[in-house]
């Protein structure tokens, strides 16, 4: 990381410009030291910015499980130009630079879960130029359903915490909506989705209508009542169900609601049945 090797200049720097001053009698040196030092604590106080800026003007590349991963199980990459798959690549790249991913019940965590969970949020903001979600730093995955200080009450499986910046899985219930979203509801598109609205307060979100429940049903046979049983809360958020059914049932989403298809694709910059180039407007993202 850059920022660890600017410590050595600085550092190096600052301790020699203080000896040669003890040791000459040179005042002009401990002066020098100062703006050393300055630069010393900036770069520890903005390592994680610093670090990003080096990431962003030079990616890293994704490693051969990550490519694994995308060629094997996600459509939406697959169908990618080059330009698209780079770009998809280079985000699931820096997505765990931005996140700490932690286990809980269990000493590790298996690397198909993070990506999982990195290809989601990518996903899901790809027609953005902000993807990483960032404010939501603190990624924790229990092995099943789970109690949080949040919601005391109920067993769940998946929330956001907006107030701590994390975002909290049943590793099952994320699994089993991944592989087979069709029978099991996505909750890691979700729980993005949720944090993504979270975050973005001030966009032109589409108008729901009373019967949106009705309409999300006829596009994913899911039920409110289906769906309230898989997460395990009363209360879901019928715009984040909207985001995730605009990516697992895209076909049958426009087909259904072609106006709420429309408004979602404009919100998100996104057409995921555009083919190879699915953003719209690509100056944009």
């Amino acid at each position: 990381m850059l920022s660890r090797l600017l410590y050595i200049p600085f550092g190096f720097g600052a301790l020699l410009c203080l000896y040669l001053g003890q040791t000459t009698g040179n005042v002009l040196f401990n002066y020098i030291a100062i703006p050393l030092a300055v630069g010393l604590v900036i770069n520890f106080v903005m390592s994680p910015q610093i670090d990003w800026w080096y990431y962003e003007k030079y990616p890293p590349k994704l490693d051969a499980s990550g490519q694994r991963f995308l060629n094997e199980k996600l459509p939406f990459y697959k169908q990618l130009n080059e330009a698209g798959k780079r770009r998809f690549e280079q985000r699931m790249a820096m997505f765990p630079l931005a996140h700490e991913f932690m286990p809980m019940e269990v000493e590790s965590l298996p690397e198909e879960i993070q990506s999982v969970i990195a290809a989601s949020a990518v996903q899901l903001t790809f027609g953005q130029k902000d993807y990483t979600l960032e404010a939501y730093e603190n990624i924790v995955i229990y092995p099943s359903s789970f109690l949080s200080p949040r919601y005391p009450q109920h067993m769940h499986s998946s929330e956001i915490h907006p107030e701590d910046g994390g975002i909290i899985f049943s590793g099952r219930h994320l699994m089993h909506g991944f592989v087979e979203p069709d029978k099991y509801y996505h909750s890691a598109l979700h729980e993005c989705a949720q944090a993504w609205i979270q975050l973005n307060p001030n966009r032109t979100y589409p108008k729901l209508g009373d019967d949106i429940w009705k309409t999300l049903e006829a596009i994913s046979r899911f039920s409110q009542a289906s769906m309230q049983e898989w997460i395990g809360l009363p209360d879901i958020d019928p715009m984040a169900v909207s985001i995730c059914h605009f990516f697992v049932f895209s076909e049958r989403f426009q087909e259904v609601a072609p106006v709420l298809y429309k408004e979602l694709s404009e919100l998100l910059n996104l057409n995921p049945l555009a083919g190879e180039q699915p953003i719209i407007y690509v100056n944009q993202g």
